[in-house]
This record gives C-alpha cells, structure tokens and sequence, in this order.
C-alpha cells in the first residue's frame, strides 16, 4: 500500500494530520457516538496523529482512520466551521479534494 507521503503534497500531508488532531481533540463528535462514527475509538485515532504521517498500526486501519477522519470532518453534521478552520484554515474544499486525491490513489479507498 503506498504511503500517504507518496500520495499528496508535504502541504497536503500536513492538512491531513491537523485535520486528524481536530477528530482527536476537537468537539466535532459526541464521545458516546465517536466509535459508531469512526468504527475506531478516539485512543486509535490519537495513535494515528500521534505517528503522523507514519502509520503506527495496521494500514488498513490507518486508511480507515484517515478516510473516516476526512469523510466525517467534511460530512457529519457537527455545525462547528470556525472551529474546523482554526485547525484546518484551508477549508472544507481543500479537504474534500484531498479526500477524492486519497480514494482515487489509495487501494481499497473508494
């Protein structure tokens, strides 16, 4: 599975991991619904920031961490855009083409 380093910019790369510290440390997602939206708890999301950009578990697991971070950051109802861009001042546009750039080049991410 290629490396999300090989897949995106160093700018993009780095929007990716502030956009996995906001699903981390931000208030975007209840806590007792985090892991049905996510399939992970919020500790394996951190393990993911935490190593960023390197995965530090199963690639699938990471593909799935980071795909659901970027899907729900742009998807999920969470009505807190002002926070979103205190973290990610490049905007949800520049997240969802990330996110299509990652399904298309990421085997098993559509």
């Amino acid at each position: 599975m290629p490396k999300i380093m090989d897949m995106l910019s160093s700018e993009d790369v780095d929007m990716v991991g502030r956009a996995v510290k906001a699903a981390t440390e931000g208030d975007f997602f209840p806590e007792v619904e985090f892991s049905t939206i996510f399939g992970i708890d919020r500790a394996t999301l951190r393990q993911v920031y935490m190593g960023w950009p390197e995965p530090k578990m199963d690639l699938r697991d990471f593909r799935l961490a980071v795909l659901d971070t970027l899907n729900n950051l742009t998807g999920y109802p969470h009505n807190m855009d002002d926070e979103l861009a205190y973290y990610v001042p490049e905007g949800i546009e520049a997240l969802l083409r990330v996110q299509r750039e990652l399904r298309a080049r990421w085997p098993g991410g559509h």
